[in-house]
């Protein structure tokens, strides 16, 4: 892939684990990549965005988590086959006799990003740190109340506003590793460590994850977790 697109891997401290992380430009995935690329499931599923800018997003972002998974297995973008009940992850079909891939997507603004990993499941999230964001009132629906009492106690808006969103961030990468979405709730755990160091350790939903932060574009945060074997 171009190194246009931002691939940091992460090896976890806590064990011999790996995860790969790419992040990519959702115009240049477009322009690059090939609508072709993508299944005929997936390209009807684009169609069903009310927004433009949403279908394109989607698009990108299955782009390039086809193109992570075709380099890894070497096979081409478009022989990439997923599996995906609804509402889930997209799960990777890989050949018989090659270890199982566990991945994640997200989107945000002008960036999507990808993670994959052989050795358990994983989540990632970027977010776009947009200043319109009532923080204080989106604290309150997603945030644990340990990670809201570490955001109120920073002095500054600006730097207030930037420890939100990278937890933010972080919580999102946590839910999507363990499969909850929506169905996280503020009170499943918390990852205000990570405002103190990176990789950080965090106990949500009785299991035992890492979590990490990423080098990510201008303007943006991300963030990756994978669930550590034997929790």
């Amino acid at each position: 892939m171009s190194e246009t697109f931002l691939r940091p891997e992460w090896s976890p401290g806590a064990a011999p684990l790996r995860v790969r992380v790419w992040t990519g430009s959702v115009q240049v995935l477009l322009e690059t990549r090939g609508i072709e690329n993508l299944s005929p499931e997936e390209r009807v599923r684009a169609e069903r965005f009310r927004f433009p800018e949403d279908e394109r997003r989607f698009c990108a972002s299955r782009l390039l988590l086809r193109q992570l998974v075709a380099d890894h297995l070497g096979i081409k973008p478009g022989e990439v086959r997923f599996a995906a009940p609804p509402g889930a992850k997209p799960v990777v079909i890989v050949p018989s006799g090659t270890r199982e891939l566990f991945s994640s997507l997200s989107r945000s603004g002008d960036f999507c990003a990808a993670a994959l990993s052989e050795e358990g499941e994983v989540g990632v999230d970027i977010e776009q740190a947009r200043d319109g964001v009532d923080i204080v009132a989106a604290g309150k629906a997603w945030l644990s109340e340990g990670e809201k009492l570490a955001v109120r106690s920073i002095e500054g808006e600006p730097a207030r506003r930037e420890a939100f969103f990278r937890l933010w961030c972080a919580r999102e990468a946590v839910s999507k590793a363990l499969g909850l979405g929506l169905a996280m709730a503020p009170g499943d755990g918390s990852v205000e460590g990570l405002l103190r160091e990176s990789p950080a350790r965090a106990e949500f939903a009785g299991r035992t994850l890492e979590v990490a932060e990423l080098q990510a574009p201008r303007g943006y945060r991300l963030a990756t977790a994978i669930v550590l074997p034997g929790s």
